[in-house]
C-alpha cells in the first residue's frame, strides 16, 4: 500500500485494497500476453449506484497511466466512466 495519500479527482481515495491489487495483476497478465495477440480487453465493474464503481474506474485509470512499470503501456486503452 502507497505511503502518500492517493486523491482521485482531487477527492482522497481509501480501500478497495484488494480491487487494485487485482486490477495490477490482470494489467500484468494482459501485457505479458505475446505481441502478436492483439486483442482487447475489457474490465468490467458493477454494483449497486453509490459504491463508488466511477471512482474505482478512474482510480484504475490512474494505475495503468501513471505506475512505473504499466505507465506508456497502455496508451490505446479507453477509460470509460
Amino acid at each position: 500500500m502507497p505511503s502518500e495519500p492517493i486523491y482521485v479527482d482531487n477527492a482522497l481515495f481509501l480501500g478497495r485494497v484488494e480491487e487494485q491489487k487485482r486490477f495490477r495483476a490482470a494489467l500484468t497478465e494482459v501485457l505479458a500476453a505475446p505481441p502478436d495477440e492483439n486483442l482487447p480487453y475489457i474490465f468490467l465493474l458493477y454494483g449497486d449506484g453509490g459504491m463508488g464503481e466511477t471512482t474505482l474506474a478512474k482510480r484504475f485509470r490512474n494505475i495503468a497511466q501513471t505506475e512505473p512499470r504499466f505507465e506508456g503501456a497502455c496508451q490505446r486503452t479507453a477509460f470509460v466512466v
